[in-house]
């Protein structure tokens, strides 16, 4: 209330203000009510963006198709890709080693769909090697040698060698060079 406003002012500036007063508490009031449903709206709609959300890193993460086909991960071993749910064992020069808790049957499965190979061959019990290897669609891949078996003491879990081409080297020595280089070793006791 204003000090200066004349005695006959001041009750009916006391009730306009009280009236601004209550107009802004009732705005007020609406503007928390629209604010509150519309934070319920924007939790609805984040509900059903985190189900999409959800849905699609299931299915990044899902090792198997519905049929119960393994699924090609976004991993690749010189041009391989390895299929989901397969870790990497470790790894030397141009020689990946992959394990995986699948069975050998559904990695040989898997494969075979991949791959175009030269020969597949069963070099003992268990053990499956497939030869000059390239995935399917892929003719200008450097081939490859494949071997899976079963990982040592467990029948349910599958390992993955792949061994990739080499590069030549850059210089191929003569045969006078190698002879030299022989010579040049005995002589030094080698």
């Amino acid at each position: 209330m204003n000090a200066h406003a004349p005695s006959w002012l001041r009750p009916q500036a006391a009730l306009l203000s009280l009236a601004l007063g209550a107009g802004a508490l009732a705005g007020a009031c609406s503007n928390a009510e629209d604010e509150r449903r519309a934070e319920l709206r924007r939790q609805i709609l984040r509900g059903h963006n985190l189900e999409k959300e959800q849905a699609e890193r299931r299915e990044k993460t899902r090792v198997t198709s519905y049929d119960g086909d393994l699924l090609p991960s976004e991993t690749k071993a010189a041009g391989v890709a390895i299929p989901r749910g397969f870790e990497p064992k470790f790894n030397v020069d141009y020689e990946w080693y992959f394990d995986g808790a699948q069975p050998l049957g559904k990695l040989e499965k898997y494969l075979l769909q991949q791959l175009d190979a030269e020969a597949v061959e069963r070099p003992d019990s268990v053990a499956i090697l497939f030869k000059k290897a390239r995935m399917k669609g892929a003719p200008d891949m450097k081939p490859v040698t494949i071997k899976i078996y079963p990982v040592p003491g467990r029948t349910d879990w599958s390992r993955i060698d792949i061994v990739g081409a080499r590069p030549l080297p850059e210089h191929i020595p003569s045969p006078a060079e190698v002879a030299a280089q022989l010579a040049e070793r005995r002589a030094r006791g080698e």
